[in-house]
């Protein structure tokens, strides 16, 4: 129930925001916005394996994908875009046990995040209507993707 009066809300609230941008006639030519992109990359796994001459516990996790972007309309379809995201994290920990020699084992942790810092533009198809809200777009864009491991 708290569900469905939470959607109603979001939907009702999106409804207005389109109704009010649709009436007022404006120019984006020379105006410029921050943009939040933020998304989750679901994978965990945990895994046991017994094998000969050992034990060994892996559990696995990804988590939060996102970025920061700035954009600055350089004409009415135009737009250069720079942004920093964090395209994927990963946590890992294994712990492996020797069952032949018992003060043989092993714990080994790792963690690792993906950073891209990219510079591009966007391309906003021309719309059959003067008035129509911004639609599809082409985007491109060049960087460099940084990888950290610990």
């Amino acid at each position: 129930m708290m569900k469905a009066k939470f959607t109603g809300l979001l939907l009702l609230g999106f409804l207005f925001s389109v109704l009010m941008a649709q009436s007022q006639p404006y120019s984006l030519k020379g105006r410029s916005c921050i943009e939040l992109n933020l998304g989750l990359w679901h994978e965990s796994k945990a895994a046991n394996a017994v094998l000969v001459s050992s034990v060994m516990s892996t559990a696995k996790a990804s988590g939060l994908l996102g970025s920061l972007a700035y954009a600055y309309w350089l004409d009415e379809n135009v737009c250069a875009t720079v942004s920093l995201g964090v395209l994927s994290t990963e946590a890992t920990s294994t712990v492996i046990v020797s069952v032949t020699q018992l003060l043989s084992s092993g714990v080994y942790q790792r963690a690792s995040t993906v950073i891209p810092i990219l510079v591009g533009a966007r391309f906003y198809l021309p719309q059959p209507e003067t008035q129509a809200l911004k639609g599809p777009f082409l985007s491109l864009a060049v960087g460099s993707y940084i990888g950290f491991e610990a």
